[in-house]
């Protein structure tokens, strides 16, 4: 997993975080006399949140505060669609 913190505010010191993970899937259904990776697709994940805060008092447990998911299926070409997406939303909501 790959973490990138950015700056939300130069006049406070607010912090954003965008985080970004990819898992192999595998694909069921598909020719089984195919070798794994040709049956497997990249599914990716980007996250973006603006920090951490515990679910409660006495919780040990944290949760992430004003996240938004990115997900799907972006394949070489399309991995520039993802980002831009991610981009468009940072820029409409900061």
């Amino acid at each position: 997993m790959y973490r990138y913190v950015m700056l939300l505010s130069e006049s406070v010191s607010e912090f954003g975080y965008i985080c970004q993970n990819h898992n192999m899937v595998y694909m069921v259904g598909v020719n089984s006399n195919t070798n794994f990776k040709s049956n497997t697709i990249m599914a990716k994940l980007v996250y973006v949140y603006e920090g951490v805060e515990r679910e409660s008092t006495k919780s040990k447990r944290w949760k992430l505060v004003n996240t938004h998911y990115f997900s799907g299926l972006y394949e070489r070409e399309r991995n520039t669609d993802l980002w831009l997406e991610v981009a468009d939303y940072i820029d409409a909501s900061y």
